[in-house]
């Protein structure tokens, strides 16, 4: 594990009883880490420093089905 850390952040969605925050190393064909948060923004922690991932959303609500926002990537320094 790494020292490196991020905080991501979504829109807040009115029904979501939780948000899943999935990332990995960007250009890697693995399996998403997941992080739940019950709040719109998340601290991941414990990753690489220099090193590109990849981050997406989803919120928990009633519905079970994800619905994953756009990934995006960031550089961890």
């Amino acid at each position: 594990m790494g020292s490196g850390r991020v905080k991501l952040k979504t829109q807040r969605w009115r029904g979501a009883r939780m948000y899943q925050y999935q990332f990995r190393v960007k250009g890697q064909n693995v399996d998403w880490n997941t992080r739940l948060c019950s709040k719109s923004s998340c601290i991941i922690d414990g990753l690489e420093s220099f090193r590109e991932y990849e981050f997406r959303v989803s919120y928990i609500g009633i519905d079970p089905t994800p619905n994953y926002s756009d990934i995006i990537s960031s550089y961890v320094l």
